[in-house]
């Protein structure tokens, strides 16, 4: 600003003094979405220390008619928040600092109890500061009204933030040092190395220069937000990546052969539309593989640089997007291997985001995908609760927690005014919402922290071999499904992987849920084994017909007893949330009562096949009398093998509701048929529960077991029973929340019965 205007030259404006007139309509949106402007002032090229201005503001530059303002900052900025058309939305003008008061003030109005530290940390992002205001008078106002919703750790505690945050009682934090967007350019560059080890380097050098202790007490650094994965055209143009995808190969055991060359030179990653033959096939599959592995290779130079700069023991992260687990992508194929990272200890930590909670499922879908990748090197995991829908924020919250999550990040504080995406700042209903959870969280705490999620007796697969030949959304949602019946009959579910089930870890499963119409060969020998030895497969239609190279597979088929003639694999948006309620069935399918389950009706929807029998069982039939569901003794284990997508229906028999609200009314009938497999396996679930979404899990604990309760009916349930499996001995039971608890013993079994509102734990005290 000058004396001729925003943005123009000319002699500084006078202390006293008015600025011209400026017309800021040209840089404001339309409507009622906020702009904020933002001036920095200064005297003689320095910036002020203390700023005091006078504004008017108008519809025209008429001082009669504008609207007066004062701001009086410890800082060089002063921000203006406006509306994109002012006209129509005069109520949204206001100083910034004066908003970042309201925000205090409407937390303050709560009357909220102090909430001590917790083990857990509970995140935020309070931003602004040195970008829209200087002032610590305004950061202070925003730390303190989110560390009095129960947040104790902010990000990039450094200098001026670490005083204000150590003011109002945080002293941890977490940083967010990007690895530098050159490595993108090329993952098999020699220079990758130096580029990462120098780009933190400097950035230690900074951070303790400015202030010499922050290193120590930020406990995690974020490498990357929702990174993709590395450029395959990149790849078959670039010298070093196709060197490397030789060696790659070669040191799998492959010749030049296998991929219908004569000459190593000749071999290059292909995209899916030239695999056009058996070789070519071979070599996309292996080209998605070796593209994945640049990327988590990448990505591990880049924190093994972070760890050894800015600490060692400083968790490394980057933010998986949920979208491929949500359903909003047809895989883990257009972005990063979370299996990969997991096992590759790409990051010493993984994290990820509930995806403001596209339905129940998905808050611990996500965590528990995380959990299956950490699992071969034991990697911390957190998660962004994405700070929308009030109404079950606390059940998102707790559902993560109860997967294995140990650090939360409410996304995000805000202000709105500096960001645009998330805020809990300007909304007193979030406000309210994060409190409940964050002081829920608080009361559980000290038990909870070193509690782990034991060992399931039930998996389903997340097959990538299905994704690299597959682009639809079929597959997923039918996997979503199988995962909520799951937890609708309280059984604890473990993700596995293709690489997990051929290295033997389906050993100690009972069931194992399939839905992908890829499996390697590996896999697929070994859950064939399996199944021999006791094991309970269940499988949808169109499963386990390909091998990873797209080619037909036949050990699957046999081990179900079925001849697949056909599978119709119509496209559609099956979302369950957005395409799903509004897609036509082809029909119906009614299967009649059996040992498994009581009569039940499903829509046709998604994949369907046409078989015959080989030596299954036929449990149901279509309308033109052809199999529908079959089973299939084999050894000592079973197959249950459905002809359509039954978890498509049980979506569908639920009560549509926008994506922010709580699902209710499935079809308990169908219920049985999806967890039928639980049955034919003798599965038996640590715990249970009364109501079915009442979504619970059993933590295991030094000093005490924790039962954490989360409820999705929408409504408080005054008397839920749980009832935990050989925990009659334990010395007390009580609920975090404060409910009555009503304790009984049948046997070896401990009952309790309880009041539950949102949440709930019960800790069961050696």
């Amino acid at each position: 600003m000058s004396a001729n205007g925003i943005g123009a030259a000319g002699p500084p404006v006078p202390a006293g003094e008015w600025s011209p007139w400026v017309d800021l309509s040209p840089y404001m949106d339309a409507g009622r979405w906020q702009t904020t402007a933002t001036f920095a002032f200064q005297s003689e090229g320095k910036p002020l220390s203390h700023v005091k201005v006078d504004w008017q503001i108008g519809r025209a530059a008429d001082a009669g008619t504008a609207r007066a303002m004062q701001d009086d900052m410890d800082g060089p900025f002063s921000s203006l928040v406006l509306p994109g058309d002012m006209k129509r939305f005069p109520d949204v003008v206001k100083v910034a600092s004066a908003l970042s008061q309201e925000h205090y003030d409407h937390v303050a109005a709560l009357g909220l109890t102090p909430m001590g530290d917790t083990h857990i940390p509970l995140e935020t992002n309070v931003l602004g500061f040195g970008q829209f205001y200087g002032s610590e008078r305004v950061l202070g106002l925003e730390m303190g009204a989110a560390h009095a919703l129960g947040l104790n750790s902010f990000s990039d505690l450094i200098g001026a933030p670490n005083v204000v945050a150590s003011g109002i009682g945080v002293h941890r934090g977490f940083l967010s040092r990007w690895f530098p967007y050159q490595l993108w350019s090329c993952p098999t560059a020699t220079s990758n190395a130096k580029v990462a080890d120098d780009h933190f380097a400097a950035s230690a050098r900074a951070i303790s220069a400015s202030d010499p202790g922050a290193l120590g007490r930020h406990y995690r650094n974020i490498l990357y937000d929702e990174p993709g994965t590395s450029n395959l055209q990149h790849m078959a143009k670039c010298a070093s990546c196709r060197a490397g995808f030789v060696k790659y190969l070669k040191d799998r055991g492959f010749h030049v052969t296998d991929f219908g060359h004569a000459a190593w030179d000749e071999v290059a990653p292909i995209p899916r539309t030239e695999a056009t033959d058996s070789a070519k096939r071979r070599l996309h599959y292996w080209s998605i593989q070796y593209r994945d592995y640049t990327n988590a290779m990448m990505v591990k130079l880049a924190s093994d640089a972070s760890r050894r700069h800015l600490g060692q023991d400083m968790l490394t992260m980057v933010n998986f997007t949920d979208e491929p687990i949500n359903g909003w992508s047809s895989g883990l194929t257009n972005g990063p291997d979370w299996f990969l990272y997991g096992r590759l200890g790409s990051t010493t930590g993984l994290w990820s985001e509930d995806g403001a909670s596209f339905g129940p499922e998905v808050s611990g879908l996500v965590v528990d995908m995380l959990r299956a990748a950490a699992r071969p090197n034991h990697l911390a995991i957190g998660t962004y609760i994405i700070a929308g829908t009030p109404s079950i924020l606390p059940q998102r919250a707790w559902s993560s927690l109860m997967h294995g999550s140990k650090m939360l990040h409410f996304y995000t504080w805000g202000p709105f005014y500096t960001f645009l995406d998330g805020a809990i700042s300007d909304s007193e209903e979030v406000q309210r919402a994060v409190s409940r959870a964050t002081h829920a969280i608080a009361k559980v705490d000290s038990f909870l922290a070193p509690a782990e999620v034991g060992r399931a007796e039930v998996a389903i697969l997340w097959g990538k071999s299905h994704e690299i030949w597959q682009d639809e959304h079929a597959v997923g949602t039918e996997r979503r499904a199988m995962y909520l019946a799951c937890q609708q009959a309280h059984v604890p579910v473990d993700m596995v992987s293709e690489d997990d089930i051929s290295d033997g870890l389906l050993l100690g499963y009972k069931v194992l849920y399939l839905a992908e119409s890829n499996v390697t060969r590996a896999a697929a020998r070994a859950i064939a084994s399996w199944v021999q030895a006791g094991g309970v497969l269940q499988m949808s239609s169109g499963a386990g017909m390909n091998d990873e190279f797209n080619e037909p597979s036949g050990e699957l088929l046999r081990l179900a007893g079925v001849a697949v003639r056909h599978v119709d694999k119509p496209l559609a948006d099956y979302r369950e949330h957005a395409g799903l309620p509004h897609t036509s069935s082809r029909g119906v399918v009614r299967l009649g009562a059996t040992d498994y389950w009581r009569a039940a009706s499903f829509p046709i929807l998604g994949y369907s096949e046409e078989s015959a029998v080989q030596g299954a069982r036929a449990l149901g039939a279509f309308s033109n009398g052809k199999p529908a569901a079959t089973l299939h003794r084999v050894g000592r284990g079973a197959v249950l093998r459905f002809s359509f997508m039954p978890g498509m229906g049980y979506f569908t028999s639920a009560k549509s509701v926008p994506a922010n609200a709580p699902i209710t009314g499935y079809d308990p009938a169908q219920l049985e048929v999806l967890t039928a497999a639980l049955k034919l396996g003798h599965v038996v679930s640590p715990l249970s529960v009364s109501d079915t979404m009442i979504e619970a899990q059993l933590l295991h604990g030094p000093k005490a077991d924790v039962v954490m309760l989360a409820n999705w009916s929408g409504r408080a349930n005054p008397y839920v029973q749980v009832t935990i499996r050989g925990a009659a001995g334990v010395q007390s039971v009580t609920s975090s929340q404060g409910a009555a608890v009503a304790r009984g013993e049948v046997g070896k079994d401990l009952v309790v019965t309880l009041n539950v509102d949102a949440v709930d734990a019960l800790i069961l005290e050696k």
